[in-house]
């Protein structure tokens, strides 16, 4: 692969490996005054090209992590909790103990986001057996 970050648009991407790299920027820059420079590969989507290195957006990264997290309680709650606590018939075959740990166990996963670590530390809750 080959990789670029169009410094006018600031924006990276990559082509496949090319013979001629300077033949394909050159075609590139053809009737755009674009300025488009050869880089290593971008580590994440998370780091721009700032003065000739890749530096991590600390904020970007952030809200990625927040977005991964959240998304791994939702499929938490979506497969392990709504299924049993969405069916009336499974849900009244519990013990009052059983309804009680699951229960907490949906309340602990929606407080995930209110942990002090969130999101870079986050201590899930075990599930019910």
């Amino acid at each position: 692969m080959n990789y670029f970050w169009n410094i006018t648009l600031q924006s990276y991407f990559e082509t496949p490996p090319l013979a001629d790299v300077q033949a394909y920027i050159a075609k590139e820059l053809k009737d755009r005054e674009w300025e488009i420079i050869e880089v290593p590969q971008q580590p994440c989507f998370c780091h721009d090209w700032v003065d000739g290195a890749w530096v991590l957006d600390v904020d970007r990264r952030r809200d990625a992590d927040i977005v991964e997290v959240r998304a791994t309680r939702d499929f938490k709650l979506r497969t392990e909790v709504d299924p049993l606590a969405g069916n009336a018939l499974r849900w009244a075959d519990l013990t009052d103990a059983k309804r009680a740990e699951w229960t907490q166990y949906r309340t602990d996963l929606l407080n995930v986001p209110q942990q002090s670590g969130f999101p870079s530390t986050i201590n899930w809750p075990q599930k019910p057996d």
